[in-house]
């Protein structure tokens, strides 16, 4: 990270298979307000957070499947 072109940006890591597929679906892309219980306040995911930088997504093969494919659509798109 630090040699590239994005070493002065954010370096973020998350364990994928270290949380159930809500909570990394909150990670990953943040939360508004009021958008579940105990939404205090809106969050930005890890994905806006490592703009510019780099985001690496340890333990990928843990992550459930079909958020899988909704990541490969999101780097797809980018949406």
């Amino acid at each position: 990270h630090d040699l590239s072109r994005r070493g002065g940006g954010p370096c973020l890591c998350v364990s994928c298979g270290a949380m159930r597929r809500g909570l990394l679906e909150r990670e990953l892309c943040g939360h508004e307000q009021c958008s579940f219980t105990g939404a205090t306040a809106a969050k930005p995911g890890l994905i806006a957070a490592a703009e510019g930088g780099t985001l690496v997504l340890d333990e990928l093969g843990e992550m459930p499947g079909p958020m899988q494919v909704s990541l490969v659509r999101f780097l797809d798109r980018g949406e």
